[in-house]
C-alpha cells in the first residue's frame, strides 16, 4: 500500500472543515437582558396598550383634521407624533405656563387636554409672532390669555376636539361610554384641585399639527396638542375591552404563596375595622431608596435590589440581612402592629441552592414585570395593587380585592 502525503493546502482545508463542524455543534449562549426595576416609573402600560391607543388616536386625528379644514377652513393636518407612559407630574412639567389647557372628568378619571400658546395663537388665530420685533415674541406668546381668547379656544378648539376624542373611543366600545363632565379651562394645571396623585403613571399622547406655511419657503410650521390619560381612565378602558392593560388573563390566582422564598416590599398596619376598597393607597414603612428584604421559610436572610430579567421580576442580593429574625407560627397569625405585608414576588429554592447564594447573586422570581404586588394580612392574601412612591416611602394603590 502506498501512503499518500497530504499537501499543505489539503491540510488547511481539512482543519477548516473540522473547525466549522465544531462551531455548528457548539450550543449558542443566550444573553439575558438585566436592568434595574424602576419603581418611580414602572412599565405598567404594555406595548400592546400603546399600540392600540395609537391606532385609536390616528382615527381621532383624521376626525379633527376634517373638522379644522371643513368647519374652520384652517389648512392643517393632524397625526400622532408619540404615545408614551409618564407620571402626571412629568406631563405638567413639560407643558408651558400659562397655557391653553382644559381638564375633564371621564371614566372616573381625569383627562388633561393642552394646546401650547404658539399652536393656538399662531396656528389657529393666525397671529404671526415671527413678524414682531425682536424680544416681543416671548411676551406675546407667554402672557395670560384674555377672556375672549379663552372663549374662542373653548368653543372652537377644546370642546369640539374633546367631543371627537370621546367618539373615537366610543366607536371601539362594546357598550356606551359616559360623557365627559366638569370640562373647564385651567389657567395652571399644576394647581388642579382634583384628580389622581402626581406620581401615578398615565399615558401622554402628542398630536402634531402641520399648518400650511406662509413664509417665503412655503415650509410647514409644526405645533402640538398634548393629551394625558390618567391611570383610572386606562383601567376603565381596559375593563371595557377597548385597550389591554397588561396581561391579566395570564395571572394565576393564588390564595397564598406556596413557594418558600419571598421578596418583601414593606409593611403597614390595617385595623380590622378598616374596609379595604379599590383605589385606596396604603403607605408602607419602607423608604423607596432602601433595599428590599428576602425571606426564606419565614427567616429574613438578605437585602436586595429589584431587577427586570427579560420579562420577569428578579432581585440581586446585596448582603446578608443585619437583623435576621424568624417568625414563629404564633407570630404569623397574631395582630402585631405591622400586620400587613406587601410581597413583590416569590419563587421556590432548595437548601442547597440557598446556601450557594451570596452578594451579587441574581434570583429570578415567578412573576412578570407587569404583574401587580400582593398584599397579605395575617398571612392571608387580601388584595393586589400597583407600586407607587408617596413622598419618600413605598406605597401600594389597591386594584383588586381578593
Amino acid at each position: 500500500m502506498i501512503n499518500k502525503v497530504l499537501s499543505q493546502d489539503e491540510i488547511d482545508e481539512l482543519l477548516q472543515a473540522i473547525e466549522s463542524c465544531e462551531k455548528d455543534t457548539k450550543p449558542e449562549e443566550r444573553t439575558r437582558k438585566v436592568k434595574i426595576f424602576d419603581f418611580e416609573r414602572p412599565d405598567i402600560i404594555g406595548k400592546s396598550t400603546i399600540r392600540i391607543l395609537s391606532n385609536i388616536l390616528e382615527e381621532y386625528c383624521v376626525s379633527i383634521t376634517k373638522y379644522f379644514v371643513n368647519d374652520l377652513e384652517i389648512p392643517v393636518k393632524a397625526h400622532v407624533a408619540s404615545v408614551d407612559q409618564l407620571t402626571r407630574e412629568e406631563f405638567i412639567r413639560c407643558i408651558p405656563t400659562p397655557t391653553f389647557s382644559f381638564s375633564t372628568v371621564w371614566l372616573d378619571g381625569v383627562l388633561l387636554f393642552n394646546v401650547n400658546p404658539a399652536t393656538f395663537l399662531e396656528g389657529f388665530l393666525g397671529r404671526n409672532a415671527k413678524k414682531m420685533k425682536k424680544g416681543q415674541k416671548a411676551r406675546f406668546l407667554w402672557r395670560n390669555p384674555s377672556a375672549f381668547e379663552k372663549k374662542i379656544f373653548s368653543d372652537f378648539v377644546a370642546n369640539p376636539c374633546l367631543k371627537r376624542l370621546e367618539q373615537a373611543f366610543s366607536n371601539r366600545s362594546n357598550r356606551p361610554l359616559p360623557s365627559m363632565s366638569e370640562i373647564k379651562f385651567e389657567d395652571n394645571p399644576v394647581f388642579l384641585p382634583y384628580g389622581e396623585n402626581y406620581c401615578e403613571m398615565g399615558a401622554m399622547a402628542t398630536i402634531e399639527l402641520s399648518f400650511e406655511g406662509t413664509g417665503k419657503n412655503k415650509k410647514d410650521d409644526f405645533y402640538t396638542i398634548d393629551i394625558f390619560f390618567n391611570a383610572q381612565i386606562l383601567e376603565n378602558l381596559s375593563e371595557r375591552n377597548i385597550i389591554y392593560h397588561g396581561e391579566k388573563n395570564k395571572v394565576v390566582e393564588l390564595e397564598k404563596p406556596r413557594e418558600n422564598l419571598l421578596v418583601e416590599l414593606g409593611r403597614c398596619r390595617l385595623s380590622d375595622e378598616l374596609n379595604l376598597e379599590k383605589n385606596m393607597i396604603l403607605e408602607l414603612n419602607s423608604l423607596a431608596g432602601n433595599p428590599l428584604k428576602i425571606f426564606i421559610d419565614g427567616t429574613e436572610c438578605w437585602t436586595c435590589e429589584a431587577l427586570c430579567l427579560d420579562d420577569s421580576k428578579a432581585v440581586r442580593i446585596n448582603e446578608m440581612s443585619d437583623g435576621q429574625f424568624e417568625f414563629s407560627d404564633d407570630e404569623k397569625n397574631t395582630d402585631d402592629f405591622y400586620n400587613t405585608r406587601v410581597i413583590l414576588g416569590w419563587t421556590n429554592v432548595s437548601k442547597k441552592e440557598a446556601d450557594g447564594f451570596g452578594e451579587g447573586s441574581i434570583i429570578e422570581l415567578e412573576q412578570k414585570w407587569y404583574e401587580q404586588v400582593f398584599v397579605y394580612k395575617n398571612n392571608s392574601l387580601i388584595a393586589k395593587g400597583d407600586v407607587m412612591i408617596l413622598d419618600e416611602n413605598f406605597a401600594v394603590k389597591i386594584k383588586d380585592l381578593c
